[in-house]
């Protein structure tokens, strides 16, 4: 029997577990794996390998890994598969399965739209904001995801870390093109220190500044579409 595990790295930020939960709810109501269960490498519970035997537990012969994450850094490229052979060990009769990464997929860019429709239906600005990366595959991902969106005359991404225009520059760059009202994307998997604090904090002192309307949608991994990118890169490793 199959399950899925859908895996994150876990936050000291309380409460992100909720969002995965009822991610798996509903994938096991959608019939996508009759066993669905969630499971974190640090800070949050259920750590990966109590989530493993849960699914053993269950009935579970083949359990399909599937890496909450944007792109595909350290921890699923070193830490994952650390965690997956240690519990191989225990478990020899277990077969492992490891799905890819959310990186692209067009169904973020309709999860943007909607994020953005939702906080500010009025907006004639549409800006993304992201943490950022050192990695330049990780960032093409997110241009490729903005580029299928044509639904806004000015479309801007601000990273908070690690890459330009930082979010104060591209806020100065939506006035500077014109820009009268703002829906503010956080293209975020999780609802951490950086969608509760950083960002609004950002946001809110480019509106002072430019005496604009800046609107903060819901995080992109809060949204609907998500669930449908996680059943394709599921399919895409077991069919």
């Amino acid at each position: 029997m199959d399950a899925i595990l859908l895996f994150s790295h876990g936050s000291v930020v309380g409460g992100i577990e909720r969002n995965l939960l009822d991610m798996a709810a509903r994938m096991r109501r959608r019939g996508d794996a009759a066993i669905v269960e969630i499971g974190f490498l640090n800070y949050t519970e259920p750590r990966f390998p109590l989530a493993i035997q849960r699914c053993i537990d269950q009935g579970a012969t083949r359990i399909i890994v599937a890496p909450y994450f944007l792109v595909a850094g350290k921890f699923v490229v070193e830490d994952l598969p650390r965690a997956i052979e240690s519990v191989r060990a225990q478990h020899p009769s277990i077969a492992f399965v490891v799905a890819d990464v959310i990186g692209f997929h067009p169904a973020l860019a309709d999860a943007i739209l909607t994020s953005a429709r939702d906080a500010n239906p009025a907006a004639d600005t549409l800006l993304i904001t992201a943490h950022g990366s050192p990695r330049p595959e990780a960032n093409e991902d997110i241009r490729r995801v903005v580029e299928l969106i044509r639904d806004y005359a000015i479309v801007k991404i601000g990273y908070l870390d690690c890459n330009q225009p930082d979010i104060p520059a591209a806020i100065d760059e939506c006035v500077a093109a014109g820009a009268k009202s703002i829906a503010a994307v956080p293209y975020f998997l999780h609802s951490g220190k950086h969608f509760q604090r950083d960002v609004p904090e950002l946001l809110e002192a480019g509106a002072r500044k430019h005496g604009v309307l800046i609107r903060f949608g819901d995080y992109v991994g809060h949204l609907p579409q998500i669930d449908d990118v996680l059943r394709d890169r599921v399919r895409a490793v077991t069919s």
